[in-house]
């Protein structure tokens, strides 16, 4: 089938069918309808179905989708702390992206990043956060082509002046814009790049010369629902996905064990596929797992076992988000997933992955008062390491020694009898774990120590007008879920209520328009310290290079501190989690002002803009009676609203 009229019949129907599409239970296939490629599955992208050595397999383009569907709000979750025996369990250090050009090789650069952190040292090797993938690719922030603008990450797609990068990458040769069909742009004009650095390289995604139009990428299963494993049979017209990502880990040194794209259990009514079970088993040891849903690929990182829970990062926002196993999600049905295995990382691994993390009050005692790490040699010759700490309040049960083969010890980092003298406030440190014998593996474990428990003092739910000066089109009020000429709408109600605090409830912000601000009253923070502001935001607007959004706080009302400001465009589509330190300024303070600003904006493009809701100051109380300046409590604890 010519990629023209593929893509022409994907970008069509792609919206409608992710919203409508649902498995039904067909025991006679006559019944299941052909779908836009004229083969009988109730996935419209299984673009061909073909026998090779005696068993069907099914040719599926995950078209992808750089936002949400239309109306889709993504429900953030708070993920619980892992618990194996009360099925339980998630994978920490998994970095979670917002869609860079291609939603697979996306997750696949989620997956790799994972890795990199867990002792792969050389998944990722540019310049950024000392050459260790990031939790997010927001430090790389966005790009304009074609009037589009993408995120970016050298890991998913690398192009040049990224990342340091001095020569073309996948972006420049490959991509149009999204949906194209057209040729790559490296055809008749320049020499290709050679493949390297990222996934989308490895995966076909994007180039035309294997048939995937620009987001797309092409993976292939075995009808009966058995693992197909790393499939090269199509080669070299089309590539499957699973198999680049193969090819990606063996390019950076590494080797893989097994790769497969498999159908789950129950899919189209087959028996022997992927089950919650073998997902949860994938989890337990420590592998994120691809998760396949029509046009669409996210990256699985953990289960509960109530409901058949899957927790996913789903390419569009940096949050936790789950769905039901076999379920959907957006409108996109579970179908599949794609499985790779790695051989262990050389050397010196360190389990678990997190920091310890303790909080109590002045004079402790703090919790939990430490953390036991598992040191393992992967190797078959002795190594020695050694284990280093900072802070005098931290304690190691071992600063180093020698590891036999194979052999693993463990470390105890504990919180010792010296935090007891240290005043409220936050303190870090650094435990470095080093293999000095070859460096493979050597790695750090943050360590963050809390003195003083963060209470609410403040809330403004919006149920009620607070009355805080307005300027422009800032009001308090229902907003109506319009504007949206760039990006997306307003919502049309708070996030706990109807109301909000917004700029321009019925559209977008101005052109040209001058700094508006919204500001609050004065807020006394006298007996108060580690002053934090949190708020929900749905916000829109321009890179900085045009248009502007900012956050500030001042003690006195006349000098303003900027604590937040967009470093790229922002197009929210949900509720989002804002949380701001600004101790600096207002602990102790007894006159302390919150400000939200719209604008500067350009002559152009519009946006949303501003809509705020369920503002909190939360503070360590100083004072010998608690609570005695908050206004009202509201409901709900704020993680479990949104985002």
């Amino acid at each position: 089938m010519s990629k023209t009229v593929r893509t022409f019949l994907c970008c069509a129907v792609f919206v409608l069918t992710c919203l409508l599409f649902t498995v039904p239970a067909i025991s006679d296939e006559t019944a299941i309808p052909l779908n836009q490629y004229g083969i009988r599955s109730t996935n419209p992208y299984v673009a061909d179905r073909f026998i090779e050595n005696g068993k069907e397999i099914d040719m599926v383009i995950v078209p992808s989708r750089p936002e949400p569907p239309e109306g889709f709000s993504p429900r953030v979750v708070r993920v619980p702390e892992p618990d194996i025996e009360a099925g339980i369990n998630t994978i920490p250090n998994v970095p979670a992206m917002t869609w860079c050009f291609g939603c697979s090789a996306t997750s696949a650069a989620m997956m790799y990043g994972h890795y990199d952190n867990e002792g792969y040292t050389n998944m990722y090797t540019g310049p950024t956060n000392g050459g260790v993938f990031p939790m997010t690719n927001e430090t790389w922030g966005t790009v304009d082509i074609n009037g589009e603008t993408r995120a970016l990450c050298p890991l998913s797609a690398t192009r040049q002046g990224l990342d340091g990068r001095a020569t073309k990458g996948h972006v420049d040769d490959y991509w149009i814009k999204y949906g194209s069909e057209g040729s790559d742009p490296f055809i008749g004009n320049w020499t290709e790049h050679a493949y390297g650095d990222c996934t989308g390289d490895y995966m076909g995604t994007n180039q035309s010369l294997l048939e995937n139009t620009d987001g797309s990428t092409i993976f292939y299963n075995y009808r009966d629902g058995t693992p197909l494993y790393d499939y090269t049979g199509s080669e070299p017209e089309y590539r499957d996905g699973c198999h680049g990502l193969r090819d990606f880990a063996e390019s950076r040194g590494y080797t893989v064990v097994t790769n497969f794209s498999q159908y789950i259990y129950g899919y189209n009514e087959n028996t022997q596929g992927f089950t919650f079970t073998d997902f949860k088993d994938e989890i337990d040891a420590g592998r994120p797992v691809l998760i396949q849903v029509t046009g669409h690929t996210m990256l699985g990182y953990g289960y509960h076992d109530d409901g058949s829970i899957v927790y996913i990062h789903d390419t569009w926002d940096y949050s936790d988000h789950s769905m039901f196993w076999g379920g959907v999600y957006a409108g996109m049905t579970h179908y599949g997933v794609t499985v790779l295995r790695l051989d262990p990382a050389p050397g010196l691994t360190v389990f678990p992955g997190d920091g310890l993390s303790s909080i109590g009050n002045a004079g402790g005692p703090f919790s939990p008062a430490g953390i036991v790490y598992t040191l393992e040699n992967r190797t078959a010759g002795a190594i020695d390491y050694t284990v280093s700490k900072g802070e005098p309040w931290v304690s190691l049960s071992s600063s180093g020694g020698t590891l036999a083969g194979h052999a693993t010890t463990d470390v105890t980092v504990s919180i010792n009898s010296n935090a007891d003298s240290l005043a409220n406030g936050s303190y870090t440190d650094t435990v470095t774990f080093t293999n000095t014998t070859d460096h493979e593996g050597d790695t750090t474990r943050e360590v963050t120590l809390t003195v003083g428990i963060l209470t609410l003092r403040y809330a403004w739910n919006m149920d009620s007008d607070p009355g805080w000066n307005t300027e422009g089109l800032w009001e308090w009020g229902q907003p109506m879920g319009s504007g949206g000429q760039y990006g997306n709408p307003d919502p049309t109600s708070g996030c706990t209520g109807d109301n909000v605090y917004g700029y321009n409830l019925s559209g977008d912000y101005e052109n040209d328009l001058p700094e508006r601000r919204l500001t609050t009253g004065a807020i006394d923070c006298r007996e108060m310290s580690q002053v934090t502001l949190k708020f929900l935001r749905w916000l829109g607007v321009e890179s900085p290079l045009y248009d502007h959004a900012y956050v500030r706080v001042s003690n006195d009302g006349s000098t303003w501190s900027t604590v937040w400001e967009n470093a790229t465009s922002v197009t929210d589509s949900s509720w989002k989690i804002q949380e701001f330190d600004i101790s600096d300024i207002a602990d102790g303070q007894a006159t302390v002002y919150l400000r939200w600003t719209m604008g500067t904006t350009d002559s152009l493009v519009r946006y949303c803009g501003w809509n705020i809701d369920d503002v909190e100051i939360w503070a360590v109380n100083e004072a010998s009676s608690s609570h005695r300046n908050l206004p009202f409590l509201p409901l709900l604890l704020l993680n479990n609203r949104a985002e």
